[in-house]
């Protein structure tokens, strides 16, 4: 009996320690008399390098042009070099920056006596919201005598995104096939073609099949060319890839089956449902998530087979949120099963995470009855998972949280609505900084208030 009292008391601690995190309670130590918000623009004017840094790491990625012009300011006159790496990376998060600011970070990452750390997340910024000139930068940066800053630019380069930049990685691995000179080694080679794929030029796949094709290709080589012939959308090279599902390397077959899972096409779905009965418990999940994108409701039986019986769990896993994401047959098969045996904590969990990813408003109606019906921990299960969706779809969801007695699903429900984009939620979170009884949320929803004004 005591065993069992104790492992109650744990697993009750654990749930309350986890949620907590998840909530971020950040509340003010009122016995240090620090019972004042401070505004972002004041912490940018007067605060010093380290609570700017920090300021960062909360900062919206959604801010004014006003605002920018204050951080470039900021970054300009910065004396660390930690302080303006923890700038860059703060830009690189952006989803846009100004011209202004691109250039005079373009600029920083020619300078060869530069701290390298900063170097390191200039690249990724400058790469991330550069263009061609940019990526031309990255690329010289490959024949470097530094191997750390090497790698680092041929990284970065898979986050370009202007595609004239396709026809000089080709040329530059077409260098690397016939000169020793300039030859590429594997994981610099592999990035490159990473890059092509999500650049998702069919300028590149001649290039990539050619790659496939050739027996003497590193094991590295060949998982990310399939990975890009994929992203591509390569269908002359999906008999290619099937081929690789048979390879003696579990690598090779995983990378393999993710490519696979990718393609939306009449052309995929034999190999999808032959991978269903692959030994790779990877390859099975794969399948799973092709199978979805291709909306194979002719399927739905084995999922709910893979859901009761796979001997691994994260395929069980896998085939539960691929039924959630059938849209309405799907789900009306996940409400026979919870009919017949009601979901447990992690499964309440595992629908939440579906929902995130996939907010449609029929989901979200069904995880509210969930929730309604959930004890303690199904909801902080729930809460936990849904609060991470950027979709303003899930407002619902969020809104009985922020109405919840518990005030832990109260401060998890105000570090959500910051995640949303548009949400319809900002007043409540107002009406939380005005009202709330307890101390920990006012604060944490004024300043929500205060990084989104």
């Amino acid at each position: 009996m005591k065993k069992i009292y104790c492992y109650t008391l744990i697993t009750s601690l654990i749930i309350f320690v986890s949620f907590t995190l998840f909530a971020n309670d950040t509340t003010t130590d009122l016995s240090q008399g620090n019972t004042e918000e401070i505004s972002v623009e004041d912490t940018l004017e007067y605060g010093i390098e380290g609570e700017v840094v920090a300021l960062l790491k909360e900062l919206s990625i959604h801010i004014s042009p006003d605002m920018f012009v204050k951080l470039d300011k900021r970054y300009q006159s910065a004396m660390l070099d930690s302080t303006k790496t923890a700038f860059a990376q703060y830009y690189a998060r952006c989803e846009t920056i100004p011209q202004s600011t691109l250039d005079y970070l373009y600029a920083d990452a020619q300078d060869e006596y530069i701290d390298q750390n900063l170097k390191k997340a200039l690249y990724y910024t400058i790469a991330h919201h550069g263009s061609i000139r940019e990526g031309n930068l990255l690329l010289k940066a490959l024949d470097a005598d530094n191997e750390i800053l090497k790698k680092t630019a041929a990284d970065a380069l898979t986050k370009c995104k202007d595609q004239a930049i396709v026809e000089p990685i080709l040329k530059r691995l077409e260098i690397s096939d016939t000169s020793d000179d300039m030859f590429l080694e594997s994981d610099l080679k592999s990035n490159l073609i990473l890059t092509l794929g999500e650049l998702g030029s069919d300028q590149a796949s001649p290039y990539l099949r050619s790659v496939l094709e050739e027996s003497t290709s590193e094991k590295a080589v060949i998982m990310y060319t399939m990975y890009a012939l994929a992203k591509i959308g390569d269908h002359q090279s999906i008999h290619l890839i099937d081929e690789k599902l048979n390879s003696s390397e579990p690598r090779i077959q995983e990378y393999a089956a993710y490519a696979m899972s990718t393609f939306k096409s009449p052309d995929a779905l034999p190999v999808l449902k032959k991978m269903l009965l692959h030994n790779n418990a990877k390859v099975r999940i794969y399948a799973c998530q092709g199978l979805v994108l291709n909306q194979d409701h002719s399927t739905m039986d084995i999922l709910i087979y893979k859901f009761k019986k796979d001997p691994a769990n994260e395929v069980r896993k896998e085939a539960l949120i691929s039924m959630i994401h059938m849209g309405s047959a799907g789900l009306a098969e996940i409400k026979k099963l919870h009919e017949i045996k009601k979901f447990s904590g992690y499964y309440l969990g595992v629908i939440g995470q579906a929902v995130s990813k996939e907010p449609t408003a029929e989901n979200v109606a069904f995880a509210i009855e969930l929730y309604h019906e959930a004890d303690k921990a199904g909801k902080e299960m729930l809460a936990k998972t849904i609060a991470t969706s950027q979709s303003n779809v899930v407002d619902p969801f969020i809104s009985l949280l922020l109405d919840s007695e518990n005030y832990l699903l109260r401060l998890g429900g105000i570090k959500a609505v910051k995640l949303i984009k548009d949400s319809t939620l900002w007043p409540r979170i107002q009406s939380l900084a005005d009202s709330d009884p307890v101390p920990s949320v006012r604060n944490n929803a004024k300043r929500m208030l205060d990084i989104h004004s």
